[in-house]
């Protein structure tokens, strides 16, 4: 990785904030599980894609990678978390 990139991963990580704009990793189990759930729901159930039967069985969206990058908005109330990558 060069050293801009570093430096975005690194931000990333710790977490970006601007007004009601957050952009950070998911930290904790249950944020992993959050954003795999709202991923099967936007891909599977709105987009209609095909999910593996273990994705069906837990409608979850998962891959190896497990680093989840979540988008907040804070001004929407009462769920903020609007986007998972």
């Amino acid at each position: 990785m060069t050293g801009t990139m570093h430096k975005i991963a690194d931000l990333i990580d710790a977490g970006t904030r601007l007004g009601s704009l957050e952009v950070r990793l998911a930290e904790t189990p249950a944020e992993v599980d959050a954003a795999q759930a709202l991923r099967y729901r936007v891909f599977y159930e709105e987009m209609g894609a095909k999910p593996l039967p273990e994705m069906a069985a837990r409608q979850r969206d998962f891959d190896e990678f497990d680093q989840h990058l979540r988008r907040f908005d804070y001004n929407r109330q009462p769920r903020p978390l609007f986007d998972a990558y």
